[in-house]
């Protein structure tokens, strides 16, 4: 991690894959406690899924098939597909179909 010297900032980032705006953080000018928590506030990071979630479409994730606007249920099944995006063991994106 970065260190702020007193009276110093450093900005906060999310980590990949996740997106969203950056923050700083702040050591008070004239701090003399090496052990003093910056001052900050956390970023809003959220999953960033657009490299998984554009897929072309007729990619099958049985029993789901890619379509133009979204997914659908290949033929034999029914109902609406839910997509959503999480991370997977080693922090990489990817789509979940439920």
């Amino acid at each position: 991690g970065e260190a702020a010297s007193p009276g110093r900032s450093c900005q906060v980032h999310c980590k990949r894959p996740y997106e969203g705006n950056s923050t700083n953080a702040s050591c008070p000018s004239g701090n003399t406690n090496p052990l003093r928590q910056l001052s900050w506030e956390e970023p809003n990071c959220q999953i960033a899924c657009a490299e998984v979630a554009d897929v072309p479409v007729g990619y099958l994730s049985f029993p789901y098939i890619r379509v133009f606007g979204g997914w659908q249920c290949t033929d034999g099944y029914a109902g609406v597909p839910s997509i959503s995006c999480a991370t997977d063991a080693n922090c990489n994106p990817q789509l979940r179909f439920a």
